[in-house]
């Protein structure tokens, strides 16, 4: 794919009862601009409050497609739908994209070995 790209990859996340979402595999720097400015907005003094907040917003934006019911029709993406959605399916989702956010590290992504010294470092006197 590289480091530009000008198309978007998605991955749906199978969530149960034949109902799935789909979200990005990646974000643009642009996206995580807007996303985490949004996660941030107007957050409530208590902490504990603040941080469910935030995992609502985060997963509401990066939700660009589902295929979940309310009734005999598809629900809204938006924040409301997502806190009545049920917990595993929540969690299901929360799973995929929280990786996505965090740019948590995958194992092959980078060596384990710690840099080597410079030949600087080496010959300096301690203390």
């Amino acid at each position: 794919m590289g480091n530009l790209s000008s198309e978007k990859s998605y991955i749906q996340i199978d969530i149960g009862d034949g109902e799935w979402v789909k979200v990005p595999s990646f974000l643009s720097y642009k996206d995580a601009t807007t996303l985490f400015s949004r996660v941030e907005k107007d957050l409530p003094a208590d902490e504990a409050e603040s941080e469910r907040i935030r995992g609502l917003r985060l997963v509401t934006y990066m939700i660009k497609e589902w295929n979940v019911m309310d009734g005999d029709k598809i629900a809204e993406i938006s924040e409301e739908s997502i806190e009545r959605m049920n917990l595993q399916a929540y969690m299901k989702i929360s799973q995929v994209v929280m990786p996505i956010v965090t740019l948590e590290k995958k194992s092959n992504d980078l060596s384990e070995e710690p840099p080597e010294e410079s030949s600087q470092e080496k010959d300096a006197p301690s203390g």
